[in-house]
């Protein structure tokens, strides 16, 4: 194991300021193998593309248009 101590002092102060603000940074790649964040952004985008299909079905219908009056 190679030991760097810039890393180290990094990783430190890191911890430190976890504990001083109880707040943790997150990586990004940690949250794209998340199992049930993957299955709330499948959710999310199901609803959106109901929204979309009936959105298109009233707009098929009619709806939303002005016509005007004699």
């Amino acid at each position: 194991m190679l030991h760097c101590p810039a890393i180290h002092q990094e990783l430190l102060a890191g911890e430190a300021e976890e504990r001083r603000t109880g707040t943790r940074q997150l990586d990004v790649s940690d949250l794209r193998s998340d199992p049930e964040l993957e299955k709330l952004h499948r959710d999310r985008m199901a609803e959106l593309q109901r929204e979309v299909e009936k959105r298109a079905t009233l707009q098929r219908r009619g709806h939303g248009e002005y016509q005007a009056s004699n």
